[in-house]
């Protein structure tokens, strides 16, 4: 009997340790999915850190998720090391030492648009101030963007778009989309071609789940009314890859929002991808559809946007 009771112990508490190594597993790639974009470069790194200091940017800690966030102040990052302020009522003691510390704040691009980043560091010690006791981390060897890939926006400059077309979808939607091109008909707006009987189009920001598009008022009346039959659309967008190029995306995508922008001049259209397309027959146009993850979006679209982040931060920096 005493054998019986000491094996079935054993077997619990090996189950035990089972599901909790399997538990920090699965908490570990929860972690590791929700991070995208990183920056590896460190003088990048650096410069990025350095306008935070400089803007006074608040930096939201927290030791990973689930669990609850405080600001801190940088005081300094220099020499390896970043030093945070904690707030009056955080307490550090010696148990949060070697601990990872989640950490996010922004970064202005001008006065109204902004980039976040997160990094995580160990907590190396404490350097105490006063009443304070200030936190030192490891210096960030790399950031994250602190968006979610889908929902990191850009307003692409517009001699990186290189070709933008609309068109009423055809199909039953959801699990059905016209693969023929030649069925289609006529872009209901295209941009760039003034010689072309056909409305203004422009994107006005563009991320890896969606885009807002920009219509004159003839093509917004237009949309409207498909919109009421059927909510979505197709859509060609070209951009401009420095080292491959132009990047052609074929998209179906639900017209989710539509309204009127600077003073009735024209009309903003708020789409939502949902199926990311390629020609498999050039010939005759055979256009194959993909879904498109609702959670990460058109993922070539989303790295994308987040080079061209980058780039505009070296071109622009910050301040």
């Amino acid at each position: 009997m005493m054998y019986i009771v000491l094996v079935t112990l054993a077997l619990v508490l090996v189950s035990v340790l089972v599901y909790a190594l399997s538990s920090r597993i699965k908490a570990r790639h929860r972690d590791e999915k929700q991070y995208f974009g990183e920056i590896t470069g460190q003088d990048t790194v650096s410069s990025i850190i350095d306008q935070a200091l400089i803007q006074r940017s608040k930096i939201s800690a927290r030791f990973g998720p689930g669990n609850k966030a405080f600001d801190c102040a940088i005081y300094r990052a220099e020499k390896g090391e970043m030093v945070l302020e904690p707030p009056y009522f955080v307490k550090p003691t010696r148990k949060w030492l070697r601990r990872n510390l989640e950490c996010t704040f922004r970064v202005g691009l001008d006065k109204s648009n902004f980039l976040f980043y997160t990094f995580v560091s160990p907590i190396i010690g404490f350097e105490d101030m006063q009443d304070v006791r200030m936190l030192r981390l490891a210096y960030p060897r790399s950031l994250f963007l602190g968006q979610k890939r889908r929902h990191l926006r850009l307003e692409p400059p517009t001699r990186w778009i290189k070709g933008l077309a609309l068109w009423p979808a055809a199909g039953s939607g959801g699990n059905d989309f016209e693969p023929g091109m030649g069925a289609w008909g006529k872009p209901v707006a295209r941009m760039g071609d003034k010689k072309a009987r056909v409305p203004e189009l422009g994107l006005m920001d563009i991320s890896a789940g969606g885009a807002r598009l920009r219509l004159s008022r003839e093509v917004s009346s237009r949309v409207e009314e498909m919109r009421e039959v059927f909510p979505y659309v197709f859509l060609y967008i070209g951009l401009d890859h420095e080292s491959r190029g132009v990047e052609r995306y074929l998209l179906a995508a639900r017209i989710k929002h539509s309204y009127v922008q600077y003073e009735r001049d024209f009309f903003s259209v708020s789409l939502e991808f949902v199926r990311s397309g390629r020609i498999k027959d050039k010939k005759n146009k055979q256009v194959q559809w993909e879904a498109v993850d609702p959670a990460q979006g058109v993922e070539e679209l989303g790295n994308w946007v987040f080079q061209r982040h980058l780039k505009l931060y070296r071109e622009r920096g910050t301040g």
